[in-house]
């Protein structure tokens, strides 16, 4: 019996000295393959993952009767499914010929967008032809969290989500209408359709005051119509390019208009900063024209350039850090810039990084270039650690609240895409813009906060109308001289409009206000 018990002590010590492996950062989670083109991903935040899947590319060719022809290319649009994911990438639901673009709201409501793309190649007499594109409408469909059909309406492309779930989107208008006929449209109680915009405006997003913004195509720039025999429009391009803002009502705020071509949408930064890729065609002093790339930071109002940093190849998208940081890629790596635009490291790789960084609550900056996925410290650039995959990736990291990084790659071995789920090491940071379309859900809208509509109550105290973020932390302060300080309240929002009452304000003559983010 003696003998016995010592045997069992022995076997329970060699159980409780053999723990099970941790999970490292960039260990692969879970996998999720099978279709030929992923388009898009998005997260809900109940940790459900959607995808959206179509067949190859299709391209009709259609000739026109002056000479040429048009091209219409589909994405697969007659079957783009959307599918749901469990957060262990197993399907939850799958629905047949959805679209291509994906944003979640706050409600759990799914929203997918398409658009088809029309190709006009025109023959020049003088030999060559002129490529132009025009743009068809399509439909969106919207989904309750358990698939059920929501809505269906008509939008295009990428959409911005406001804080209480209005939509806001493109309508470029029918395919025979005029360039100048591009709206932007707000759906919901307040919905409203912008006056016509006299360039064609794409990918809208939200500043962190409510003001729309979206810029000309990032491909073409500004558009001249003229109409074809076939009933559609030829729509040419020509050099001038416009960052359009609107108000939350849809009333024109204020534009930028230059040679620059802007390469995406700005990204917003603290005290109302914008930041914006652009590249310019310069002519040098022997007459030799070459293109200037640039990142440019622009003060709120688009009145002023704040500072730029210039580049021989394009800028990609920016993301933006704590105290006003930015990270963007090149041909030649990632950039770290500081509130100044000075570099304060750079991460050089072998191949392109052209897609969002993503930045992570513990001060990582992930990134890609071609097949890798690179972790660094935001602080100082130095390498924490990287994952080589079996193919090419073709999104931005997207980080789940887990921390958890979701990759779609085109793999080269199997000939089809993959939805890739790798360990990470933090949620997302809490920044300004911490990563693509602004957060997993793709809601393109920063955290909004912003004051306004400031009355005096009949007791003499004043009240301010907030513009807020549903679920997030405020702190209101107060100054007499514009120049010192002083919280007077902090609260957590339950709604993304609320009046704040200033208690310590009655006998005062007058006073100033800002909303900041604790």
């Amino acid at each position: 019996m003696k003998f016995l018990w010592r045997i069992s002590i022995l076997l329970l010590l060699v159980i409780t000295l053999s723990p099970a492996a941790k999970a490292a950062p960039g260990d692969v989670k879970w996998t999720y393959t099978g279709h030929i083109l992923i388009s898009d991903l998005a997260l809900n935040r109940d940790g459900t993952i959607y995808i959206t899947s179509a067949t190859t590319p299709t391209t009709t060719e259609i000739p026109l009767p002056s000479g040429g022809y048009m091209i219409v290319t589909s994405p697969g649009s007659e079957t783009n499914d959307l599918i749901a994911l469990h957060p262990d990438g197993q399907v939850k639901w799958q629905k047949p010929n959805v679209g291509q673009h994906i944003a979640v709201l706050s409600s759990g409501r799914v929203l997918v967008t398409h658009n088809l793309l029309y190709t006009a190649v025109t023959p020049l007499a003088s030999g060559g032809t002129i490529t132009s594109v025009v743009r068809s409408i399509d439909r969106s469909t919207g989904f309750e969290p358990n698939g059920d059909v929501w809505q269906e309406s008509v939008l295009n492309g990428r959409v911005a989500i406001t804080a209480n779930d209005d939509i806001i989107a493109l309508n470029h208008g029918p395919a025979e209408s005029p360039a100048d006929q591009n709206m932007i449209v707000r759906t919901g109680n307040a919905g409203w359709q912008s006056p016509p915009l006299e360039y064609l405006a794409s990918f809208p997003v939200i500043g962190p005051d409510g003001t729309i913004y979206a810029v000309t195509d990032r491909t073409v720039g500004h558009f001249n119509t003229v109409a074809l025999p076939s009933g559609m429009s030829l729509i040419a391009p020509s050099p001038t390019n416009r960052i359009h803002a609107l108000t939350s009502s849809g009333t024109p705020k204020y534009g930028l208009e230059n040679t620059n071509l802007f390469l995406y949408p700005p990204v917003f930064g603290n005290e109302g900063s914008l930041f914006v890729s652009c590249l310019e065609t310069k002519t040098n002093g022997d007459g030799v024209t070459y293109n200037e790339a640039s990142v440019r930071s622009l003060s709120a109002g688009l009145q002023s350039e704040r500072w730029r940093k210039t580049g021989t190849s394009r800028f990609g998208p920016i993301v933006v850090g704590t105290n006003n940081h930015i990270y963007t890629g090149n041909t030649s790596g990632l950039y770290a810039l500081d509130d100044t635009g000075a570099e304060r490291w750079f991460f050089p790789t072998t191949y392109e990084v052209n897609l969002s960084p993503a930045l992570a609550a513990d001060g990582t900056v992930y990134f890609v270039s071609a097949d890798t996925l690179w972790a660094v410290d935001a602080e100082d650039g130095t390498l924490r650690w990287s994952y080589k995959t079996t193919g090419t990736i073709k999104t931005a990291p997207t980080i789940g609240p887990d921390g958890t990084i979701h990759l779609l790659l085109s793999d080269t071995v199997f000939l089809s895409d993959t939805l890739l789920a790798l360990e990470g090491t933090a949620p997302p940071a809490n920044a300004p813009w911490p990563q693509d379309r602004h957060d997993a859900q793709r809601t393109s809208r920063a955290t909004q906060a912003s004051a306004g509509g400031l009355s005096r109550n009949v007791d003499g105290k004043f009240s301010l109308s907030l513009n807020l973020e549903p679920g997030r932390a405020y702190k209101v302060e107060a100054s007499e001289d514009f120049q010192t300080w002083t919280e007077i309240g902090s609260f957590n929002s339950n709604s993304a409009a609320q009046t704040f009452l200033d208690e310590t304000s009655a006998g005062k003559p007058q006073r100033f206000y800002r909303l900041a983010l604790p």
